[in-house]
């Protein structure tokens, strides 16, 4: 692996994470469907089969989705390998559109899911959003960017819609209340349930 990917990959860990709780006034089903709406705008094209009927067994209306693959850290090297783009990206990787660092990101989860909450006036949709990729290794360095851009397009377009009701809360993973069924643990466990049922 070249020093230019070696060295943005510097600071990532395992318990990267990009998560945002947002607080809207649409329905659980219909504040997931405008995430996933807004995501696959993003890239995302891939859903991982039989999560939705794993976070309903949880009480929550949600999905997963999939965004690169691991494929691509082969390419991804190729690529930054010439010496101008490590000098420019080394510098200001976030000057990339999102659609070039989609193009060279490894496999990352999605994962969307709502439920209803009480508030101080009337009942509202908690909708979190996770990022996370799927292995540590081979990663392109643009994944964390990737991600955050992403929640940041989230945030904009809930606002411009007129649903949010409360400013969004961007979490670490350790944040995560053990009732909110997105700690590693219980995703990779959903996860394998999720594949045993399709056999």
């Amino acid at each position: 692996m070249n020093s230019f990917i070696s060295s943005m990959q510097q600071g990532f860990n395992e318990s990267f994470s990009a998560i945002t709780v947002f607080q809207l006034s649409a329905p659980p089903s219909d504040a997931v469907s405008r995430c996933v709406g807004l995501w696959k705008t993003k890239g995302a094209r891939r859903t991982s089969t039989g999560m939705q009927e794993q976070f309903k067994q949880r009480g929550w209306t949600g999905t997963e989705l999939i965004i690169g693959h691991s494929g691509r850290a082969f390419l991804t090297n190729v690529v930054f390998e010439t010496r101008s783009y490590r000098r420019l990206l080394s510098h200001a990787p976030s000057l990339l559109p999102d659609r070039i660092k989609r193009a060279t990101i490894t496999k990352v989860y999605v994962d969307i899911i709502a439920r209803t909450v009480e508030s101080e006036s009337s009942p509202v949709t908690e909708l979190w959003c996770l990022t996370d990729w799927a292995t540590r290794m081979n990663l392109s360095g643009f994944e964390k960017s990737y991600a955050e851009s992403s929640m940041h397009s989230l945030e904009e377009s809930f606002n411009a819609q007129g649903i949010m009701t409360a400013p969004a809360r961007d979490l670490n993973r350790w944040d995560i209340p053990s009732d909110i069924p997105l700690s590693l643990p219980e995703l990779t466990a959903m996860r394998k349930a999720a594949k045993k049922s399709r056999g």
